[in-house]
């Protein structure tokens, strides 16, 4: 069982009317056992990130039980049909297990003006506000982002009782220790997303939605409405923290251990055990004591992604799962193709000419140093020597 922590605050709630434009369904892949109860799990992709799907998809399937059928939705914004292949075939694979992919390009144009793209977010974070009228058949859908692995039984969350709550999410724990610590946070938790000091905002890498109170309160479409009028640091998740607000129910921080909070406790240690709440402080201890259990939800939210970067945290975790994938060895090719790159980036080459003749050059690199004379290489000395 999750623990909760509750917090203050007033019901705030948008009656407005919705202006949302329902996608274009791609296509369905039905292997389903009626019988079974429904887990509904919603990704959304881009090109870039939907390289990545098969990986979180099969974290999933490794942990998933029997006694449950899994309705993976996909929402797509430009994912190559390799991938979305790649993907039919791991489901095929599984009875308990089915597939539906729908095209939001469209309705992503719909708000281009509105929908910002900052840093590593792209336009398909937005997908979110969709689950409400895509799963409109379920109480309760889950979501996830792409670059996590799951650890555990997707489908324990789920048993979560909601209540009226909007959704159910972890505290986003960096800014939760911000927020006591820069001023200037701490005014646009208060001014801008409306939270008080006893209100946590969650990150929106994994959420879960009470899809019966989106859809009564129309609240996809005030989400939208927010992020029209506001200029938002965190874009759609704070829209989300400031529309759900005094409504949110708090997971176990094990359910979305961010993988750059630990480099930021550890950065501002002292910082925080003197200037934060005790909340705070008790918030950043379970943190933690999450990030120590072997069944935790690994949520890599810093620039180096486990597919890029193989020594991070947690990228063990990741590979694992890679490599039960039809695409494994594409993404070794890939990740090799990257070193060369970057080591391509990291080398330099001096060329020493005479009246236009090229008599010699020296290449180094991290590692080596090569000296060259009329093209033949005459020596080598490498770097901790050098």
């Amino acid at each position: 069982m999750c623990r909760e922590i509750r917090s203050g605050g007033v019901v705030f709630e948008f009656r407005v009317e919705k202006f949302i434009v329902m996608p274009e369904k791609a296509n369905c892949l039905q292997i389903h056992d009626t019988s079974k109860v429904d887990v509904p799990v919603v990704f959304c992709a881009d090109a870039n990130y939907g390289l990545y799907l098969p990986v979180v998809l099969q974290s999933i399937i490794d942990n998933a039980s029997e006694n449950y059928h899994y309705k993976i939705f996909i929402l797509d914004i430009g994912i190559s049909e390799d991938i979305t292949g790649s993907i039919q075939e791991q489901i095929r694979k599984k009875e308990n297990f089915s597939l539906e992919i729908h095209k939001i390009s469209n309705w992503i144009k719909k708000y281009e003006t509105i929908f910002k793209t900052r840093n590593h977010w792209s336009k398909a974070t937005y997908g979110r506000f969709l689950i409400p009228d895509i799963c409109a058949q379920y109480e309760k859908v889950i979501y996830a982002d792409v670059d996590i692995i799951f650890n555990r039984d997707i489908a324990d969350l789920m048993a979560m009782d909601l209540g009226e709550n909007y959704i159910a999410g972890v505290p986003e724990i960096i800014d939760e220790c911000r927020r006591f610590m820069e001023p200037e946070l701490e005014q646009y938790y208060r001014e801008v997303l409306k939270l008080t000091e006893n209100q946590l905002s969650v990150n929106a890498g994994v959420l879960l939605f009470n899809v019966r109170q989106w859809r009564e309160l129309g609240l996809s479409a005030t989400a939208i409405k927010l992020l029209d009028e506001n200029d938002f640091h965190l874009l759609d998740q704070d829209a989300i923290n400031s529309l759900c607000r005094g409504n949110i129910y708090y997971l176990d921080f094990s359910w979305n251990c961010v993988s750059w909070a630990y480099h930021y406790i550890k950065k501002e240690q002292s910082r925080i055990a003197k200037e934060v709440n005790s909340h705070s402080i008790a918030l950043v201890e379970s943190y933690l004591q999450a990030r120590e259990e072997e069944k935790k939800v690994f949520h890599y939210n810093e620039p180096s992604k486990p597919w890029n970067s193989p020594k991070m945290w947690g990228a063990e975790s990741w590979w694992r799962c890679a490599a039960e994938t039809p695409l494994f060895t594409w993404y070794l090719r890939k990740l090799s193709v990257s070193a060369e790159k970057r080591a391509e980036r990291n080398r330099s080459i001096k060329k020493y000419c005479f009246f236009g003749l090229r008599l010699a050059k020296v290449i180094t690199s991290k590692k080596i140093k090569k000296y060259y004379l009329f093209g033949i290489r005459y020596y080598t000395i490498k770097m901790q020597e050098y």
